[in-house]
């Protein structure tokens, strides 16, 4: 996956998915990209997986 330009990658995030099948707390995933396109969600990947798009630093 190539984001474009204007996609948002929001790297190294933390998110609580809730998934019920993962065995972590609140389903949590670290060390994520979020990818959003138009402001919606395009993809989740592991950390550092994509390049390109416009990036924020998760704190």
């Amino acid at each position: 996956m190539q984001p474009l330009p204007t996609d948002m990658i929001w790297r190294n995030v933390r998110l609580a998915t809730l998934d019920s099948e993962r065995p972590e707390p609140y389903g949590m995933l670290d060390h994520h990209d979020l990818i959003l396109r138009n402001a919606r969600i395009l993809a989740l990947t592991a950390c550092g997986v994509v390049s390109g798009g416009t990036w924020v630093a998760a704190r």
